[in-house]
C-alpha cells in the first residue's frame, strides 16, 4: 500500500496545454478540472487520478512493449535519472524512459540492453515512432474517458 502522501504531488510534466483551452492536458493527460482543482482534491481523489493515468499507460504500453528484465529496466531508469519513488507499475516509468531515450539516443532501437523489447507486432518501428504512437494513444484514451464521464463540450453547450 502506498504511503499516505505518495500521490499528492501532481503528475504534471510541465507541458500543460489546458491553459490554451484543451480539456485534456497533452502533457500529463489529466482533465482540465483535475488540474484546476488539484489542491482541493482529497488524497483519495489524487490516488484515483494517478491510478487512472497509470492504467492508461499500462493499457497502451503493454500492446507495444514487453518488460524482459525488471531489474535491468530499473537500473536503466536510474541511469536516465527517472524518479521511481512512487509505487507505480513499471510500464508507467517505461513511458518516461522512452521519452528520454528518444531525446538523448535518437538512433537507438536495440532495447534489450535496457530491460525491455517491442512486441512482435511493432518490431519494425523505431522507438521514436512508438513513443509518438504512445503519446497519441494516451491522449485519445484520456479524451475518450473525459467524453464518457463528462460529455462533449459542444454537446453540453448545444443542450443548455
Amino acid at each position: 500500500m502506498p504511503e499516505k502522501s505518495s500521490f499528492t504531488t501532481p503528475p504534471c510534466i510541465g507541458r500543460c496545454s489546458t491553459t490554451y483551452g484543451d480539456t485534456v492536458c497533452r502533457g500529463c493527460k489529466r482533465f482540465c478540472h483535475e488540474i484546476i482543482h488539484w489542491n482541493r482534491c482529497s488524497e483519495i481523489q489524487h490516488t484515483d487520478i494517478w491510478r487512472r493515468l497509470e492504467q492508461n499507460r499500462i493499457h497502451v504500453l503493454q500492446k507495444l512493449f514487453v518488460i524482459t528484465d525488471k531489474s535491468l529496466l530499473i537500473a536503466t531508469m536510474a541511469k536516465f535519472n527517472i524518479d521511481t519513488a512512487k509505487p507505480l507499475n513499471p510500464y508507467w516509468y517505461l513511458f518516461d524512459l522512452l521519452e528520454k531515450i528518444v531525446k538523448r539516443v535518437p538512433q537507438q532501437d536495440n532495447t534489450t540492453e535496457w530491460g525491455f523489447t517491442t512486441t512482435v507486432s511493432y518490431s519494425d518501428r523505431s522507438l521514436k515512432e512508438l513513443y509518438q504512437h504512445c503519446e497519441r494513444a494516451l491522449l485519445e484514451l484520456s479524451s475518450a474517458q473525459f467524453e464518457q464521464r463528462h460529455g462533449r463540450l459542444e454537446h453540453a453547450t448545444q443542450t443548455a
